[in-house]
């Protein structure tokens, strides 16, 4: 990770060889000292902030910390009393660091974790609201994903759950409420998701007046130079944007126009 060139509030994740701009949660700047987003007087990026700088690290042999660990990628480990501490392994010692403020360290995996608001690290049961999930290795994940903004994903067999991408693994989900829109990325209710084909669309008066409630549609027939229906070789359905004959804010979605609001 490095740091943005103009912003405090930004950094950059390497992906793949591209640089990928990301965000810090609010109140917090981006140190290239630690590598992380920090308070604003730890970061010490803006010049008209007084500077605290990062506190110095307590380090301890534990066995648990490799004596050859990966230095960009080490262990890292919960720590025992307090959620918003954790140790960062260095050959064979564990060196006390603090998440940002806000925040507390979420044990991922015996050797991987990292700081997150309280009510997904769910290292305070006071504060949990997650629910154990199954993640499993998805090739339509990104390896580094937007933690603040992750790509979601359309569940293979169940319109009111999803997939959430974390690091490159898909997060079986449920909806809160009604049916997922793999579109709009966010759960809606079923006539507006178009999940599910048995499910009618609301079209009618007590319809909702935001613009992506609009009814999703069969679109098999189309007019003009793209008309249907398509048989043999070029049959349907089909999935990417098409003109509409009476509207310019429609796309295909398996088969359906949803309606979107383009600026």
């Amino acid at each position: 990770m490095f740091p943005h060139e103009t912003n405090c509030s930004r950094f950059y994740m390497c992906d793949l060889g591209r640089r990928c701009p990301r965000d810090c949660p609010t109140g917090t700047h981006f140190s290239s000292v630690s590598r992380r987003c920090e308070a604003v007087d730890v970061a010490c990026c803006d010049p008209t902030i007084p500077c605290r700088g990062p506190t110095v690290s307590i380090c301890a042999q534990d066995a648990r910390c490799p004596v050859f660990d990966n230095p960009f990628d080490p262990t890292v480990l919960r720590h025992g009393s307090n959620c918003s501490l954790f140790y960062k392994c260095d050959n064979g010692l564990a060196c006390q660091l603090e998440c940002p403020p806000g925040q507390h360290f979420r044990q991922d995996t015996p050797t991987t974790g990292s700081c997150d608001w309280p009510d997904r690290a769910c290292c305070n049961p006071i504060f949990c609201t997650a629910t154990t999930t199954a993640c499993v290795p998805d090739s339509r994940c990104p390896l580094f994903d937007d933690p603040n903004n992750p790509l979601l994903l359309r569940h293979s067999t169940s319109c009111a759950r999803f997939y959430k991408c974390s690091a490159g693994q898909a997060c079986d989900l449920p909806c809160d409420a009604g049916h997922f829109s793999e579109a709009l990325q966010r759960c809606e209710r079923p006539e507006i998701a178009c999940c599910d084909p048995t499910v009618t669309s609301n079209s009618g008066s007590n319809a909702s007046p935001h613009p992506s409630t609009n009814a999703c549609s069969d679109s098999s027939t189309n007019t003009g130079s793209n008309a249907g229906p398509y048989t043999g070789s070029n049959a349907g359905p089909y999935t990417g944007s098409y003109a509409c004959p009476h509207s310019c804010t429609y796309a295909c979605s398996d088969s359906r126009t949803d309606s979107f609001s383009y600026p």
